[in-house]
């Protein structure tokens, strides 16, 4: 009986023993096989695409310097040049001598350049009538005149040599003589007030080229 609960018992630790063995085995085969599963099971990257080459853009340098090089429409309208007003028949015109005589002005221009450069000069040409026949027989001198600049209130005085000389008595009553006088007027004004002599002030006059 004896001998026969020890054999009992060694089949027991043989058996006890197959079956740690085939345990200890099956775990070493989850524990090689488990990293490539899990690796396997983790999602891939997206193999990476090549985007086509971006479109070319049309070229917008022209645009650009042709923006930069036309000046704007109302920059152009400024950058025409002033009006070059003439002096309308009767338009300037004055009383002299006490009513006895009568001044207009014809013309007022600008002279083309001197030989060194210079535009100052400003020829006057006006008209002149006897009105009253009992006008005092006096000479009207020309030379008297002056121009003046409406801003600044500058005078410019007439040139030496530059002036007509009339007697009021070579005129006959409602006869028209001429008569002139030139000024050296600075090239950037464009409008001048003019003294006559025994006259008022005519005022605003325009410097035509």
């Amino acid at each position: 009986m004896k001998l026969f609960l020890t054999a009992l018992a060694c089949l027991f630790s043989a058996g006890a023993m197959a079956v740690s063995g085939l345990v200890y085995m099956r775990v070493n085969a989850l524990e090689d096989s488990l990293p490539e599963q899990v690796v396997e099971a983790l999602p891939k990257a997206p193999a990476p695409v090549s985007s086509p080459p971006p479109a070319e853009r049309p070229a917008e340098s022209s645009t650009l310097s042709a923006g930069l090089d036309e000046p704007d429409e109302a920059d152009t309208r400024n950058a025409e040049p002033s009006e070059n007003r003439e002096i309308s028949p009767g338009e300037f015109s004055s009383p002299a001598y006490d009513n006895g005589m009568l001044f207009e002005l014809v013309s007022v221009k600008r002279l083309p350049p001197e030989e060194d450069g210079s535009r100052e000069r400003v020829n006057v040409n006006l008209r002149i009538k006897r009105v009253e026949e009992d006008v005092e027989s006096r000479g009207i001198n020309f030379y008297r005149s002056m121009g003046r600049n409406p801003e600044t209130n500058e005078v410019y005085k007439t040139r030496v040599g530059y002036a007509t000389q009339v007697s009021t008595r070579e005129l006959p009553v409602d006869t028209w003589g001429d008569a002139y006088f030139g000024l050296e007027v600075a090239e950037d004004v464009d409008t001048i007030d003019l003294i006559l002599p025994e006259a008022r002030i005519l005022e605003d006059v325009p410097i035509s080229e």
